[in-house]
């Protein structure tokens, strides 16, 4: 069938379904204490603020670790686009904005991963055991809430706290998130329409009590598409649990999201999707396409036995269009068989939506 005969079909408005992610700022940005303004007082700032771009962008607390960007790390101000010095209670901060494009330049070159701007929303119902009394860390529990938040932003996780309101506490106990009861934190969690549950028991733990070491004890799970991840650690003080919390979460959700940056820098992106059945389901998928917000227009190329490709013309980064379908439960990417890697059409694709 020609393709101008699948564009004269009326479109067929797709049923919604939500996609929980947030299009997340300041990726770009790093945010270092300084004593000073001085020459000495930069340089040094610099380094560890694109640290902090490094790990945010690319997922992966260990890419400062790599030899190859070594020299990028030491003298980072030819990706710089600029600095300001800022004040906060009486604290001087210097605030360096990176080249976006130098930056993911960068990361493909040397065949590292990207996580994009469009990232899942997570909510995290955290159940602490301080001084026998247990509870749950709702939003107005700052002392915790505030050393999270600052964290999640090092690394560029979207977060969200349960309010603990009348509806919560007719929801879900302190029993529900203390036990991990993932069946009843899922359906008290359908208010707040987030992408990832993030749930921890936190307490200290004594000799007295295990054979464990003393120190403070957490128990985190991440239930994110029907999957449950878990992990354990003990930390001495308490304020040592929630920056490795985040990171365990956030390196979780950037293992699944982030994308090797190499072949995704165009203008244009090809997408096939293969299990169209009539010409009225092409156009409908394409005007699916064009509302993703990286997405200028959308054109149909081809089609074949391998389904119909669409090209996408693109206002922003292909790689935030990739994370948007990954994080889009209506389409679903087609994972090659093993020994048929080459054959594979790339960046294949399965509807999952409904139409109307």
């Amino acid at each position: 069938m020609m393709i101008n005969k699948f564009c004269i079909f009326i479109l067929v408005i797709l049923a919604s379904a939500p996609v929980f992610s947030v299009e997340v700022e300041g990726l770009y940005l790093g945010v270092v204490e300084v004593k000073g303004q001085s020459y000495q007082d930069r340089k040094v700032a610099y380094k560890s603020a694109i640290k902090q771009v490094l790990v945010r962008v690319s997922g992966n607390q260990g890419v400062v670790e790599l030899p190859e960007l070594a020299r990028v790390i030491n003298e980072p101000t030819e990706y710089l686009s600029q600095y300001r010095f800022l004040q906060q209670n009486g604290q001087l901060y210097l605030e360096a904005r990176f080249n976006e494009k130098l930056i993911n330049g960068l990361l493909k070159d040397k065949g590292l991963t990207i996580w994009g701007t469009r990232r899942p929303q997570t909510l995290w119902w955290l159940a602490i055991e301080e001084e026998n009394k247990r509870y749950i860390i709702s939003e107005e529990k700052q002392q915790y809430t505030q050393i999270i938040a600052h964290h999640a932003k090092l690394r560029g996780v979207p977060y969200i706290f349960p309010l603990m309101d009348f509806d919560d506490r007719m929801q879900i106990s302190i029993t529900d998130v203390w036990g991990r009861f993932a069946n009843t934190v899922k359906s008290a969690s359908e208010r707040y329409n987030a992408e990832a549950i993030v749930m921890a028991r936190i307490f200290k733990q004594t000799n007295e009590e295990s054979v464990l070491a003393e120190g403070w004890m957490a128990q985190v799970s991440v239930l994110e598409d029907k999957k449950l991840s878990t992990h354990t650690f003990i930390r001495d003080d308490l304020e040592l649990v929630w920056p490795e919390m985040v990171n365990w979460v956030a390196d979780q959700l950037a293992h699944r999201y982030s994308i090797k940056a190499q072949g995704y820098t165009a203008s244009s992106l090809n997408i096939t999707i293969e299990n169209i059945e009539n010409a009225a389901q092409a156009v409908a998928i394409q005007g699916f396409l064009t509302t993703i917000s990286a997405v200028d227009n959308v054109l149909i190329l081809q089609i074949n036995e391998s389904g119909v490709t669409f090209q996408l013309n693109l206002l922003g980064e292909a790689l935030d269009v990739l994370d948007a379908l990954s994080l889009d439960s209506r389409v679903e990417k087609v994972k090659p068989i093993f020994g048929q890697e080459n054959k594979m059409v790339e960046n294949l694709y399965q509807w999952k939506g409904k139409f109307h």
